[in-house]
């Protein structure tokens, strides 16, 4: 089994963590793809030996890793301005490889704007790929919330059929100590992973199945995360997204 995950910044598969080990333990092939990066900078290096390093730790040796945004110059929050350079460079990528049973991304849930792109180019990874399951991983979205309050790990009801996972209580503590690994991220998770984790406390592991036209509406009614925290308006995203994707 091939496993590909689309993720839109080093340290988002620290979000993955329970699929990486179901698929591990399933004997899975797989492959991470970074889909941004912050420039050609010693943190942008940092940050790659910092996944390297956090996937090794997981048992998976020699990760098969594409710092695809790196390579083509992506900056985050950039990635709908380089959707179609990024488009490009990921079909390039695939087109050398087996296709993915299986593929990983973030919800669409209008939190980070890079995460909706990304959600948006699996979609289209699914209508090329009809055989491949896709799965949605939510992080933080701002649904009945005003920044800068939001809700963490919670998926939305629009996104369909939330799925489980079962973690021991050890699994559990062990998942909460591998925030550790991203040294260079630490502020940024001493504001996620309480929110996070208290989710995790309440409801346990969730994601979705990913609905290939899903991407076509709006993630929730209220205003979004990204909208709320700079001038971007998902209308806008949107007619991005149709120009380069449909």
């Amino acid at each position: 089994m091939r496993v590909l995950y689309i993720l839109s910044h080093h340290d988002d598969e620290y979000g993955c963590v329970p699929l990486i080990r179901k698929f591990a333990a399933q004997g899975a092939e797989q492959h991470f793809v970074f889909m941004t990066a912050c420039g050609d900078t010693p943190l942008a290096h940092r940050r790659q030996a910092e996944s390297k390093a956090f996937l090794a730790h997981l048992g998976i040796q020699n990760a098969d890793c594409t710092f695809l945004g790196f390579d083509q110059s992506v900056e985050t929050y950039k990635l709908h301005e380089r959707l179609g350079a990024a488009r490009k460079a990921l079909h390039s990528l695939l087109s050398d490889h087996a296709s993915p049973d299986v593929i990983v991304t973030h919800a669409w849930e209008g939190g980070h704007v890079d995460h909706d792109v990304c959600h948006a180019l699996v979609c289209e990874l699914l209508r090329l790929f009809p055989e491949s399951k896709g799965f949605q991983i939510p992080l933080y979205h701002m649904l009945n919330r005003r920044w800068p309050i939001f809700q963490s790990a919670s998926p939305l009801p629009d996104n369909g059929v939330v799925l489980r996972l079962s973690l021991s209580h050890a699994e559990w503590r062990n998942y909460l100590l591998l925030a550790r690994h991203f040294e260079s991220q630490w502020r940024v998770l001493l504001v996620l992973l309480p929110v996070m984790f208290a989710s995790f406390a309440m409801h346990g592991y969730r994601y979705q199945r990913i609905e290939r036209d899903r991407c076509r509406t709006r993630p929730h009614l209220g205003p979004l995360m990204y909208e709320q925290t700079s001038a971007l308006r998902f209308e806008v995203l949107s007619k991005i997204l149709q120009r380069e994707l449909d």
